[in-house]
């Protein structure tokens, strides 16, 4: 049996062009020594846990995927979707449908000039709309039914930029090396998809709303400025904390947290304002419970996906 991990991440991801550094927010913490508990200390957008205040999504994307591959022995549940349905490509594997997205698609997403010359993710949606609801028919994907497809109006964003620009780096290492000592970057594990080795970084699909369906908690109605949507979002907050999660924000060490701290004030203040925070929060217990006695996942590399909520 491998080790839990020494850190956990939680990434409610974004690939807004001009402002995914305000957007995409990041969640951390450590287990107790126990396992029983994950104090997380970091909550931030990505403008400000990154160095060089990143906003456009090509810089904000670019310190993401060179961040996990420098965290040796961390484990990230990143928030978009991870696959298509096989059979909306050509590649037998999901390593090599990711290593040549969005070629090993069976659909054209080439431009043709004008407008969409400059907006693939809009290619891909127009040339996924239609064949990917006629290929897979009631699936909307290779794994449980949970969300959205992503090809979705509202995903293809998501899906085309975080495969393109996160998953497909760290598969490869080509777009890594360029930016990194070789020597500071370790082996990233994409589970189930690819096997673990000791000391990898683990990274993995989650769901945060499905997190909160799990807990009791108020799935659907946290996103938004109403009172009631607040409402909703500490109530996913009180379930995270009562599922585990306490709030620390010292960063010192896991067995030394004070929930009345203005640390751990500031973070839940953070948590219940921003849904985006919240999902980060989400995702990182997601990564927490699932690697809570060691990062051993089984590995099946016919899978195109699997979500971990």
């Amino acid at each position: 049996m491998s080790e839990p991990p020494d850190r956990v991440y939680g990434v409610d991801f974004s690939a807004a062009a001009r402002d995914a550094g305000r957007n995409v927010w990041i969640a951390a913490g450590a287990p107790t020594a126990g396992g029983d508990r994950l104090v997380v200390d970091t909550l931030e957008p990505a403008v400000d846990f990154f160095a060089g205040d990143p906003t456009a999504r090509e810089e904000t994307l670019e310190h993401l995927r060179t961040f996990i591959a420098r965290e040796e022995g961390a484990a990230f549940g990143l928030d978009f979707p991870f696959g298509v349905a096989s059979e909306v490509t050509d590649a037998t594997e999901w390593t090599e449908f990711v290593a040549r997205f969005p070629e090993s698609l069976d659909v054209d997403v080439s431009a043709d000039g004008g407008e969409k010359a400059a907006r693939p993710a809009k290619r891909f949606y127009d040339a996924m709309d239609g064949a990917y609801e006629e290929a897979t028919a009631a699936a909307a994907r290779d794994v449980d039914a949970v969300g959205l497809s992503p090809v979705d109006w509202r995903m293809k964003e998501l899906t085309f930029y975080g495969i393109r620009d996160v998953l497909r780096p760290l598969v490869t290492g080509e777009e890594i090396e360029s930016v990194s000592d070789e020597a500071n970057t370790s082996h990233v594990a994409v589970v189930p998809m690819q096997p673990v080795a000791d000391r990898s970084v683990v990274a993995f699909e989650t769901y945060p709303s499905e997190v909160f369906r799990g807990l009791g908690a108020n799935p659907d109605g946290y996103k938004g400025r109403r009172n009631a949507h607040l409402q909703a979002r500490l109530e996913n907050l009180h379930a995270l904390e009562a599922a585990g999660v306490a709030l620390a924000g010292d960063g010192e060490s896991a067995e030394d947290d004070d929930p009345a701290s203005d640390d751990a004030r500031a973070l839940r203040i953070k948590a219940s304002a921003y849904d985006d925070a919240l999902d980060a929060l989400g995702a990182c217990y997601a990564t927490w419970t699932h690697t809570v006695t060691g990062m051993d996942f089984d590995h099946a590399p016919e899978s195109f996906g699997e979500i971990y909520v």
